[in-house]
């Protein structure tokens, strides 16, 4: 019996000493020792990747601040160097425009509607113009390259007699409120 008991004891200790060191095993495996290079590597590109993914989500907004302070005063530049304030320089600013031209603008009509944007006015004008053609095609891009921000939305040809042409010109131009 002595020997029974003696080899129940030797085969316990055996099985403790294996569960030592399977447990060492197991721990050593799961550290960060325990991976080889590879591993580690991967996780080093895996990491990578996401930090440069972080940084084009981040990116647009960095320097936002800065960015909208400098967007605030182009667009405040933009308005006082290119949108009137008045009515009266819209229209002077045609009659100008039609005189340097040598056309002749009649039947103006301007229709003013509220946009979105506070103290902006969208105004559509209606005008026609007569005069030659080359004359006219000047006053158009006269009106593109004015100080003073036309959009030309269409131009429709209404009648010609001789050399002379008469166009139906719709365009529009903000008004800002005086401040």
């Amino acid at each position: 019996m002595k020997s029974i008991r003696k080899a129940r004891r030797l085969i316990l200790t055996i099985a403790v000493i294996l569960f030592i060191i399977d447990a060492a095993a197991i721990a050593w495996l799961l550290s960060p020792r325990g991976r080889g290079a590879a591993a580690h590597q991967t996780q080093l590109r895996e990491l990578e990747a996401e930090y440069r993914s972080k940084l084009r989500e981040v990116g647009p907004i960095r320097d936002m601040d800065k960015r909208l302070l400098l967007a605030r005063d182009q667009q405040a530049g933009f308005f006082n160097g290119y949108i009137p304030s008045h009515y009266s320089a819209i229209s002077e600013t045609l009659a100008t425009l039609a005189s340097e031209n040598h056309v002749q603008k009649s039947a103006v009509r301007y229709d003013a509607k509220d946009t979105d944007i506070p103290g902006l006015q969208r105004v559509a004008i209606t005008a026609s113009v007569t005069g030659d053609y080359p004359n006219e095609m000047r006053f158009i891009n006269a009106l593109e390259r004015s100080k003073t921000f036309f959009v030309i939305n269409s131009v429709n040809l209404v009648g010609a007699e001789g050399g002379t042409v008469r166009l139906e010109l719709h365009l529009e131009t903000f008004l800002r409120s005086a401040s």
